[in-house]
């Protein structure tokens, strides 16, 4: 301000008649030190510095070096792009006399926003700040599923780095940085049912093409074909390549990047579910000059009439209430303290495996009288395939170890069951997708399991189906199988439901 630049130069003055003076001979022999020379200088301008801006000198001079100051956080953390309102900084080391300054950048981006501002107020641990005017860069989507619609909020949005200086030239560095949020919302929206209906028909026909029992996950091959044949452009972004500081990484589907998952269906790849997919063509259309959102989502669906029919999207809605509705009913399934798996060779029930402390029963294993085994507990229910089960339990180094082992040598596993039930021998199969070993099925009186958990004998029973399913209880295909499992009124059923869900069944016999 005014009264500072007039200080300033004050001081400069005070500073050059200092070097003129203290030169001369007879100041040098009487202050020899630097520090003398500036005292007696204090002394000699203080009443002319009092009388011509009402304040001490002493005041106004700060000797202490504070250096580089902290930032620990801000608040608030957001606000609006027009700036004007006061954001608190915390932290310390701050230098109380002269005045700390924030900078909002990011240091990293080319062509960032830059703006510095003054502290209002300065505390022990904290600064007051007014906000600069800054404009936003990017837009954020968030879409929420309410009462069976979907209710979405758009904002404009500058995600920028605060830094601290106590002299406006050295400033924090923390990492990672301290941001503010800048955003300026949209009004939300709520999308009508018709054209949700349609965007969720034209959604499934994507991610159909080429699997068709694949109707919930969007691959980003996909995702490409579809912007091209709406005739869709999302705008590329650069990032630089750290293996190489002089390239330049160009991602071509930057908003599909930002929302993909390893979703259940393939966790080789990232995918977009129909959520995903709403904030992406969502984002596109609120990236524009002026948008009209609804209108262009109005214009996209209007392409997709020529779609799936609506009952395809009625199914769809179905199968995900079903499918809420199996994984509560799983959560409900009360589960046996101690892991407790059948080892089958085909149809054959092999051999029983506890996971706890325990000796080992069966007709030839003399040698293992009294022998306590430190992680599992043995009963051996077929003689030909005995020792190449005894074999594994002492190779492997935990209970986990030894379920991986005998799977790799052609066993199969189910829920521990009465081995009197499985005879005489009945028939076997493993379930597959899309080329990969899921689980297995038994046509015996049994339970649905899978390898980290059993249910107790009252639970997930069948009186003509036994299944395991090698995938944790998280798993869309747990989830699915279980379903089919509930609806299955025998093995020529079951097999049928599994098969109309994509799933293929491979007979496995009796083998040495």
């Amino acid at each position: 301000d005014a009264v500072s630049a007039e200080k300033h130069h004050f001081f400069d003055i005070m500073v050059r008649v200092a070097q003129l003076l203290y030169s001369k001979a007879p100041f040098n022999k009487r202050l020899a030190t630097i520090a003398g020379r500036f005292e007696q200088l204090l002394k000699h301008f203080e009443p002319h510095y009092f009388k011509i801006f009402g304040v001490n000198i002493i005041d106004d001079c700060d000797f202490v070096i504070k250096g580089v100051p902290k930032i620990t956080g801000l608040n608030p953390g957001r606000g609006s792009t027009e700036g004007g309102y006061e954001i608190t900084v915390f932290g310390g080391n701050y230098c109380e006399k002269r005045g700390v300054y924030a900078k909002f950048q990011n240091p990293h981006q080319k062509n960032s926003q830059v703006a510095v501002v003054k502290c209002t107020s300065i505390k022990t641990r904290s600064i007051t700040i007014t906000a600069p005017t800054m404009k936003a860069d990017s837009v954020f989507v968030e879409v929420n599923l309410v009462a069976g619609l979907y209710h979405v909020l758009v904002s404009r949005v500058l995600n920028i780095a605060v830094e601290v200086s106590n002299d406006k030239r050295e400033y924090s560095v923390t990492d990672p940085p301290i941001r503010f949020l800048y955003e300026d919302p949209f009004p939300q929206m709520k999308l009508p049912e018709a054209l949700q209906s349609k965007l969720l028909k034209m959604f499934v026909t994507c991610c159909t093409q080429g699997d068709r029992y694949n109707t919930r996950y969007l691959v980003k091959e996909k995702w490409r074909k579809f912007k091209t044949e709406h005739d869709i452009k999302e705008p590329t972004q650069t990032f630089p390549d750290p293996d190489d500081e002089d390239n330049v990484i160009v991602e071509e589907d930057p908003y599909f990047q930002d929302v993909a998952e390893m979703h259940d269906y393939n966790k080789q790849q990232l995918t977009i579910d129909f959520s995903g997919f709403l904030r992406c063509v969502i984002r596109i259309s609120a990236e524009k000059d002026n948008p009209q959102i609804l209108g262009d989502l109005e214009h996209l669906a209007a392409q997709g009439d020529k779609y799936v029919g609506l009952g395809l999207v009625e199914q769809i809605v179905e199968q995900e209430d079903e499918v809420t509705a199996a994984k509560a009913a799983i959560k409900l399934i009360q589960k046996r303290t101690i892991s407790s798996l059948d080892v089958y060779c085909g149809p054959v029930l092999c051999a029983s495996v506890l996971e706890r402390p325990g000796f080992f029963t069966g007709h030839n294993l003399q040698q293992y009288k009294g022998r306590k085994h430190k992680f599992v507990t043995y009963t051996q229910h077929d003689l030909h395939t005995e020792s190449r089960i005894v074999n594994h339990i002492n190779m492997a180094e935990s209970y986990e170890h030894l379920l991986s082992r005998l799977m790799l040598d052609g066993f199969e596993l189910a829920c521990g069951a009465d081995p009197k039930s499985r005879k005489p021998a009945g028939r076997c199969w493993t379930i597959h997708y899309g080329g990969k070993k899921i689980g297995a099925l038994w046509d015996y009186e049994g339970q649905f399991s899978n390898l980290e958990w059993q249910p107790t004998d009252v639970d997930a029973c069948h009186d003509s189906l036994t299944m395991c399913v090698y995938k944790p209880d998280s798993d869309i295909h747990f989830v699915t199988c279980f379903i089919c499992f509930t609806k299955a009124t025998g093995i020529k059923h079951m097999r049928q439901l599994l098969t109309n869900k994509g799933y293929s069944l491979v007979t496995v016999l009796y083998k040495l």
